[in-house]
């Protein structure tokens, strides 16, 4: 377990209507899911403690969820991201 005693933030997602049924269907721990794009995607909020929370479930739904928020948790990932396509020679 990731649990920590810091400050709880919060993780903006937009997920692609690809994957929308899987949020609505089993809700994640402290996700509320708002504003509907007309393309059917939405936007959720995931409350987490430690990166190592929210990490895998970003990485396992690539390409159909993007970070909005916080601009840290999105810079790590596209760090993380660009540092494996370099490794890869894409």
């Amino acid at each position: 377990a990731w649990a920590t005693l810091d400050e709880p933030k919060i993780a903006k997602l937009l997920l692609a209507p690809q994957i929308k049924k899987y949020f609505e269907r089993k809700p994640y721990a402290k996700q509320s899911i708002y504003g509907q794009d007309p393309d059917g995607s939405v936007i959720i909020d995931i409350e987490y403690t430690n990166i190592m929370e929210i990490k895998p479930l970003i990485y396992y739904y690539i390409p159909f969820i993007k970070v909005l928020e916080p601009k840290e948790l999105s810079d790590v990932i596209k760090g993380e991201i660009g540092e494996y396509f370099n490794e890869i020679n894409v």
